[in-house]
């Protein structure tokens, strides 16, 4: 009766360690998946990004723009050329804040579609500086003149240079 008792125990915890071997085996495949993903990702918006994020912080002085990438197991970071460490911890909020913008602007041309394109921006120069702002506005006319782009903004100033702006560019 004791050694019944044993030879369950025994095939109890020997089918437990095939289950947690198999799980460790899903878990493995998801991580390959994901990173390969993250990859595909990055390869569709790094030029974009790099573009966008170029146009957006002219003023920035490391350089002329962000590169974004993900060694493997990593997570995804943003760096300017030539430096090491990610932009997270060298640039102001407002440098940030371009930054998101170009990050979000690469995916919505990448990944927006042909049908019914829309955006909705809420008061993205709360921190920026003046050129970043003019630059914005340029980006948006130029890049993205055929989509619906809705900004609220608090500053009237603002809100004027983009009428007079996409005025210009025949845009509503």
């Amino acid at each position: 009766n004791f050694i019944s008792k044993v030879h369950k125990r025994i095939n109890f915890f020997n089918s437990k360690i095939k289950w947690i071997d198999q799980m460790s085996h899903y878990v493995e495949t998801l991580k390959k998946a994901i990173n390969t993903y993250r990859k595909q990702l990055i390869g569709q918006i790094e030029i974009p990004f790099f573009l966008y994020s170029s146009r957006l912080l002219q003023s920035y002085p490391g350089g002329q723009g962000v590169l974004i990438d993900s060694k493997e197991g990593e997570k995804v970071r943003f760096t300017a050329p030539g430096r090491e460490h990610d932009v997270l911890y060298t640039m102001s909020s407002g440098q940030l804040s371009a930054v998101l913008l170009a990050f979000t602007l690469s995916l919505n041309q990448i990944y927006a579609g042909t049908g019914f394109r829309t955006m909705l921006i809420d008061d993205p120069i709360q921190c920026m500086d003046d050129i970043n702002m003019v630059s914005l506005v340029e980006l948006l006319g130029r890049e993205f003149g055929q989509s619906q782009v809705i900004i609220s903004t608090h500053e009237d100033d603002f809100a004027r240079f983009i009428g007079y702006k996409y005025s210009k560019y025949g845009l509503s």
